[in-house]
């Protein structure tokens, strides 16, 4: 067994009304056993303005693991005040550390 670690980003692109979940596949040259997502850093931006900050939410989740294959799960939400959620975007970038 060894430890492998994969970079990866997840692109949001404008959107509003919602929080955003996007998947991606990271593969490595090995069957995967175990794995984990980190956070590595993200950007959040409105798009029209700037606004003050009432909800930001940034998150990653290893949600399936097939062979040498790791979906991970990025969720993400920029909200500046209650009620409807105005457009947004942003980026997260995250890393995958298997046990391969």
């Amino acid at each position: 067994m060894a430890l492998e670690m994969k970079q990866f980003t997840i692109h949001f692109p404008s959107q509003s009304g919602s929080s955003a979940r996007i998947t991606k596949t990271i593969s490595f040259n090995n069957d995967v056993r175990k794995a984990e997502a980190v956070l590595k850093g993200f950007e959040a931006k409105f798009v029209n303005a700037e606004r003050e900050l009432e909800t930001l939410h940034v998150d990653i989740d290893v949600i399936r693991i097939s062979g040498n294959n790791v979906e991970v799960a990025g969720d993400f939400l920029l909200k500046d005040r209650p009620g409807a959620i105005d457009p947004f975007k942003g980026f997260i970038q995250g890393v995958v550390i298997a046990v391969v």
